[in-house]
């Protein structure tokens, strides 16, 4: 019964009053973001430089690296690909991410 109320946005936003209670009920969910699961937090991944532009790409294996590397070639051409810094990340939870990183 909760999962049906919480999983929609109307039913879960509104004020809930309470008959003979002097307070009306209202739900709130708040999210953070942990700092080890933040990317640009330099402390976590020194890989992530300052003052450059990074592309982030989940990578799962070999042939999706491949793919990528590919697919970034017929963007920017191999010429322009080279002018990027091309490395794996280890996130904390997500696994490897490739990364291609050029100054700014």
């Amino acid at each position: 019964m909760l999962l049906t109320i919480f999983s929609h946005q109307k039913n879960f936003s509104q004020v809930r009053n309470v008959e003979n209670a002097s307070v009306k009920l209202h739900f709130r969910i708040m999210t953070e973001v942990k700092a080890e699961g933040n990317i640009l937090n330099t402390s976590n991944y020194p890989g992530i430089k300052d003052n450059t532009l990074n592309f982030v790409l989940p990578c799962h294996n070999d042939e999706e690296d491949k793919d990528n590397l590919r697919k970034a070639a017929m963007l920017l051409g191999k010429s322009g690909l080279k002018k990027f810094k091309v490395f794996k990340i280890k996130h904390h939870f997500n696994d490897y991410f490739l990364v291609l990183q050029i100054s700014i």
